[in-house]
């Protein structure tokens, strides 16, 4: 097989992984401006500062699309207007059979292909640019991102300085196996790998309560040891 054909083949997704996509799609676009909403992010304010500077109309009635949104939120009744758009997302969908390929002839997961409607296309990224703009690009998000970034840098550092500049850890910050793992890492790039991998394997609260027992005076009683 050409490599070519190889790469059509590993672009093939699943209708599951297809419908699993578009419920991403719902997700990001209509629940991160019912949580914008929620802490205050979107108003009816932002709104119409943002519908009267875009430069450009996603669906072809982006208006009547705000104007309506923005009525929901001044009825206090944009968790219904939001629900009504997810209905309208599922209801834009349809699934047909694809034409013939290697995959399909294996398996129905590769037989059929999900088809979304161009209208609810425009209109997820219409709701996707407005969380963007008004949620995620505001400063308080941008803090908070900060924040994150720099307790995750803060954590590394301990980790790296105590299991592989030491060579010999002086406490015991890690878990036993991860620092056997560590221990027997033949290069220094494959210790901060398995660094790397034990942080990303923890928890927001695990890595907020990690990081307050390392760096919080305040914070470190037998109750706040689990």
């Amino acid at each position: 097989m050409l490599e070519g054909d190889e790469q059509a083949l590993n672009s093939f997704k699943s209708i599951e992984c297809q419908i699993m996509d578009w419920a991403d799609d719902i997700a990001y676009s209509i629940h991160d401006v019912s949580d914008g909403i929620q802490a205050g992010f979107v108003t009816v304010k932002s709104i119409r500062n943002w519908q009267d500077g875009k430069d450009e109309d996603y669906t072809g009635n982006d208006d009547s699309v705000l104007n309506a949104l923005c009525e929901a939120i001044l009825k206090d009744k944009h968790n219904s207007h939001l629900n009504r758009l997810i209905g309208d997302f599922i209801h834009g969908t349809s699934i047909k059979q694809r034409a013939e390929n290697p995959l399909s002839r294996k398996t129905n997961r590769y037989g059929y292909e999900l088809v979304v409607d161009e209208e609810m296309h425009k209109l997820c990224k219409l709701m996707k640019k407005l969380s963007i703009a008004v949620v995620f690009r505001t400063p308080q998000i941008h803090q908070t991102e900060y924040k994150g970034r720099n307790i995750l840098k803060r954590l590394f550092e301990v980790f790296d300085e105590e299991y592989v500049r030491l060579g010999k850890p002086r406490y015991q910050l890690l878990p036993a196996h991860y620092a056997e793992a560590i221990a027997a890492a033949d290069d220094k790039r494959w210790k901060r790998r398995i660094v790397c991998d034990y942080i990303s394997g923890m928890t927001d609260g695990f890595v907020v309560r990690t990081y307050r027992r390392l760096f919080d005076p305040q914070f470190g009683s037998i109750t706040d040891l689990v």
